[in-house]
């Protein structure tokens, strides 16, 4: 039996699809879901025009994640969290898995 499940999730069409296969999957009511995201590190070294806005130019857009990992969260039929971290994707997604000591 799952106890913890820790999902990375992006802006593609295949979390989505993971959605919905967690919604095929036989889970126990004490299962613990936890969906995350992780936000790549804005590079210190790039360089950015001075002598005008950057509107579309949004450094931590967690906002509209959470929004959408609210969404999935509202489908699940057990217990979730929503876990929004910035790093590299793959070392991150394993940290919080140590952290929430998934299955």
């Amino acid at each position: 039996m799952l106890k913890t499940i820790v999902i990375g999730l992006d802006h593609s069409d295949l979390s989505e699809q993971v959605i919905q296969a967690l919604q095929e999957i036989p889970l126990q009511p004490s299962t613990k879901i936890v969906l995350s995201h992780v936000v790549s590190p804005i590079d210190d070294n790039s360089e950015l025009a001075a002598d005008h806005p950057h509107t579309d130019f949004e450094p931590l857009p967690y906002r509209n994640v959470e929004k959408q990992l609210q969404s999935y969260q509202a489908t699940l039929p057990c217990a979730s969290e929503i876990e929004i971290v910035s790093g590299d994707p793959a070392e991150e997604i394993v940290r919080l898995a140590k952290i929430h000591q998934a299955d």
